[in-house]
């Protein structure tokens, strides 16, 4: 993971949600403490701050902590971690894709100076 999109990714969700800002900058603390760790295509399991034998199974229905319960208007801290991880993937994905593109549209004019640099000596000799 790029330490770099990850703190943009935190700092446009806190940007986005300032109601929200002490449960994105704990999500981001577990993240960087390693408490986040994917157990399935669609499930995390999210170790807790306050007690480490205890880890929630995150999944796209919710997260069965009890701010979760307490709060389902909001998202709690192990479901912010989960949703920065994803879009930070996300934004690593395109970034891949994108420098993959421009990789090739460089080797493409490569290529294409160097035929031309080609036929102009053929033309010559």
């Amino acid at each position: 993971m790029q330490v770099e999109i990850l703190r943009d990714v935190i700092a446009r969700a806190v940007a986005r949600f300032p109601e929200q800002r002490s449960r994105i900058e704990r999500a981001a603390s577990m993240i960087v403490l390693g408490h986040v760790e994917r157990i399935a295509p669609d499930a995390y399991a999210v170790r807790s701050e306050s007690d480490p034998a205890v880890t929630y199974r995150v999944t796209a229905t919710g997260c069965p902590c009890v701010d979760a319960q307490r709060h389902p208007e909001l998202a709690c801290k192990h479901g912010w971690a989960v949703d920065l991880l994803l879009v930070t993937a996300e934004r690593e994905r395109r970034l891949t894709a994108a420098e993959a593109q421009q990789a090739a549209r460089g080797r493409t004019a490569a290529d294409r100076v160097a035929l031309a640099y080609a036929r102009s000596l053929a033309r010559v000799a």
